[in-house]
């Protein structure tokens, strides 16, 4: 009997520390990868103003999950222009562009449904010597909820590398096309 009340108390001490620890974990997450084109910001733009261009470099799409189904509102482009998914694999959510701009890039919200949770993104431009880097980021707010923070511990591993193909594959369809190349 004296063994079992060692082992309760054992797990409820950790749980208490687990939970203690959490709440010391930070509130919010940010995520950020970049990649340099051989572009500029005018031949970027067009796939990163346009969410129904995303579809052509974006890593959540059909070859991860073929039941994904979008559905675009509001603006064709630019600033209030919505994307809407739902999907077995991946939940349901929205992106909205909040702000874009040629020379400088484009900023999002998303709220991802089935989380309950936001989000505030951007794909910024930077001039390099042979072209511009391209900086994806993503800062998500992980609240009060300890357990929350630490799914937030996972976040940049997790979205960081689709992060990274998704900005490869930018690169690789931007490269190959001639939009703006006579601007």
């Amino acid at each position: 009997m004296e063994t079992l009340k060692k082992v309760i108390f054992g797990i409820a001490v950790f749980l208490v520390l687990f939970l203690a620890f959490g709440y010391l974990l930070p509130k919010q997450v940010e995520v950020s990868r970049s990649i340099d084109m051989h572009a500029t910001t005018w031949q970027i733009h067009p796939y990163v103003d346009n969410l129904e261009r995303w579809k052509n470099w974006m890593p959540w799409n059909k070859e991860m999950d073929p039941s994904v189904k979008y559905t675009f509102s509001g603006a064709k482009r630019g600033q209030g222009a919505r994307m809407s998914w739902s999907s077995d694999k991946m939940g349901s959510g929205e992106l909205t562009i909040t702000k874009s701009a040629k020379r400088a890039g484009v900023w999002y919200s998303i709220y991802f449904h089935e989380g309950h949770m936001e989000s505030l993104g951007s794909l910024t431009y930077q001039p390099v010597p042979n072209g511009t880097k391209v900086i994806w980021k993503d800062i998500m707010e992980m609240g009060n909820n300890p357990i929350n923070r630490y799914f937030g511990l996972l976040l940049d591993a997790m979205l960081g590398a689709d992060f990274e193909t998704g900005l490869a594959k930018l690169k690789e369809v931007v490269e190959k096309s001639s939009i703006g190349k006579a601007q």
